[in-house]
């Protein structure tokens, strides 16, 4: 079975094992709305980690805008 993983753009030919273990575990620790919204929140972000440490950070706040948009704000 092949699945295409949401941080798919933080992996490169040369990545290793223990590296895309790390971006898992990342990816696995976001909650469920911040894995929800992932798609949309990255573009604001340098990759699955940088997105994790902003949604662990309480200066920053994600909101959903009404124009259907999730912004981390802070």
């Amino acid at each position: 079975m092949e699945e295409k993983l949401p941080f798919a753009g933080d992996i490169v030919r040369t990545t290793s094992v223990r590296r895309l273990n790390k971006l898992y575990f990342a990816y696995m620790d976001l909650s469920p709305e911040v894995q929800q919204a992932y798609k949309e929140l990255i573009l604001y972000c340098g990759g699955v980690e940088d997105l994790l440490q902003k949604s662990e950070i309480s200066q920053y706040e994600l909101v959903f805008h009404k124009d259907d948009n999730w912004k981390i704000v802070g």
